[in-house]
């Protein structure tokens, strides 16, 4: 459930920058589901040439991320009202479907270009929406990080 304003505010944020890589996700702080990434393809080149291990090459930023001396970062925050961390509006489970399922089907009908803004509101009037997925862990990245969290 991406949203095209915070979409279109890290694309600014790369062009107005001399960043190599612009994201909300270095810090989590929006729902899971709202991530964004922009890099340049130079940068992806160089981050395929850096990566060693099978879980940088499945998940292609991750050695931009993981050689913050090499690479130039910045992190978007969420402002307060969207800063919900904890949340997921993505679609891993089952219950991540049921989650975007009912979402869509109150939202959607009358507004399909619906915002963050608008989902923050239907969960706050139907808390047993976001309970729908409450209880699901995100798969860590790479295996041996199962242990340390």
């Amino acid at each position: 459930m991406l949203d095209a304003a915070v979409i279109d505010q890290l694309i600014r944020l790369y062009q107005a920058n001399s960043f190599d890589y612009v994201s909300n996700t270095l810090v989590r702080s929006y729902p899971r589901g709202l991530d964004c990434q922009v890099v340049s393809l130079a940068t992806l080149q160089e981050s395929l040439r850096l990566a060693k291990d099978p879980a940088q090459h499945e998940h292609v930023c991750l050695s931009i991320y993981e050689n913050p001396v090499r690479f130039r970062l910045f992190n978007l925050m969420a402002p307060p009202e969207l800063c919900h961390p904890g949340q997921r509006w993505t679609l891993d489970t089952e219950a991540d479907y049921q989650f975007l399922t009912a979402v869509y089907e109150q939202l959607y009908p009358d507004n399909p270009d619906f915002t963050s803004a608008d989902v923050l509101r239907l969960l706050r009037e139907h808390p047993e929406i976001e309970a729908l997925n409450r209880d699901i862990q995100q798969k860590a990245v790479r295996q041996e990080s199962l242990s340390s969290a």
